[in-house]
């Protein structure tokens, strides 16, 4: 029970020892009322407040071309690390491993219905087992490791991406304050469509181990390839429209600004895929549409790349100032 003093309205402390209540503000034994809520004390003076404290950003920094050019020749040195170009041997490899299972699976159960008159000996019959499941793990091993590559490389080129536009987008903005002429409607739409983009990091080695469960759980493993192929495909796709689309809007800044005489490269958009058709057709075909879903994949990146570096050539161009001799000059 809590019993406040009826002259200051503070709380008041309970001794055993009086059997009274003592209040510490006015220093004398009182036989308080009990408050539901302690009434609010009254002061002579307004307490003290401190006046609040105004925080302001530091203004931001002024574009620096010679800033935003390292950027860009930054985000082009790392080409030979980022984008790597994927052979379709493994689609290829997983192609012949879907025809060699089925393949091993339909002579041994041949050999096993006819065995009694073949005589077949325990030991072949075993070897033909385990020559069955060696193949099965490896194309297991095979896909897991096809997705950890191209999982990897979208979401190290995606990164690259994002510095590419973060400097390209900088270089105008330096150029246009210098020049003193109004870009703004191609830098507004660069800045737009820089920061509306949502590529996430799937992560290679969690998507790897996914889709090497199909060996241990088939149908988990299954669902999550279906999936990873899908948001692939998607992926590719929008990303290379998005680029297409941000590198117009640079080359209409920089011909505003006298650097370019025409809008002159503009790549051919990748083949329109509809993930729905390779799903329908991979469960339709029991499987053996996925080594062409596996080759889309890897071709689709592999072309995005080559575009790409071809623009990226010609901004050095555009750039021109202090043109590094280490950047790569990939065809």
């Amino acid at each position: 029970m809590t019993q406040y003093c009826p002259k200051c309205g503070m709380q008041m402390t309970f001794y055993q020892q009086n059997q009274s209540w003592y209040c510490h503000t006015c220093r004398s034994y009182a036989a308080a009322p009990v408050y539901a809520s302690a009434p609010a004390p009254q002061y002579a003076t307004p307490m003290y407040t401190a006046p609040q404290q105004m925080y302001y950003a530091a203004p931001p920094p002024m574009p620096n071309e010679h800033t935003a050019r390292s950027k860009i020749y930054g985000a082009m040195r790392m080409r030979d690390t980022t984008d790597k170009i994927i052979p379709t041997s493994w689609a290829v490899a997983i192609l012949l491993f879907q025809i060699i299972v089925p393949v091993l699976t339909l002579v041994m159960i041949y050999l096993l219905i006819i065995g009694v008159n073949l005589n077949l000996s325990a030991s072949t019959s075993m070897l033909m087992i385990l020559s069955i499941f060696l193949a099965v793990i490896a194309m297991v091993i095979v896909q897991a490791a096809l997705v950890y590559k191209l999982v990897r490389r979208r979401d190290e080129h995606f990164h690259r991406d994002g510095l590419m536009r973060q400097g390209m987008i900088e270089y105008l903005d330096a150029m246009s304050i210098k020049e003193k002429k109004d870009i703004n409607v191609e830098r507004w739409t660069m800045n737009s469509m820089h920061y509306s983009v949502t590529e996430v990091d799937r992560g290679p080695g969690i998507w790897a181990l996914l889709v090497g469960l199909v060996a241990i759980i088939p149908i988990m493993g299954i669902f999550a390839m279906l999936y990873c192929l899908y948001f692939l495909t998607r992926d590719t796709q929008l990303h290379d429209q998005h680029q297409r689309d941000f590198n117009s809007q640079f080359q209409l800044g920089m011909l505003k600004l006298g650097k370019i005489n025409t809008v002159s490269y503009d790549w051919y958009p990748l083949p329109k895929r509809d993930s729905s058709v390779y799903i329908i057709m991979t469960i339709f075909t029991l499987g053996f549409t996925l080594p062409y879903w596996w080759y889309v994949n890897i071709v689709d990146m592999n072309t995005h790349f080559k575009h790409q570096w071809q623009f990226e050539n010609l901004i050095i161009k555009m750039i021109k100032e202090e043109v590094p001799d280490e950047v790569p000059a990939k065809p």
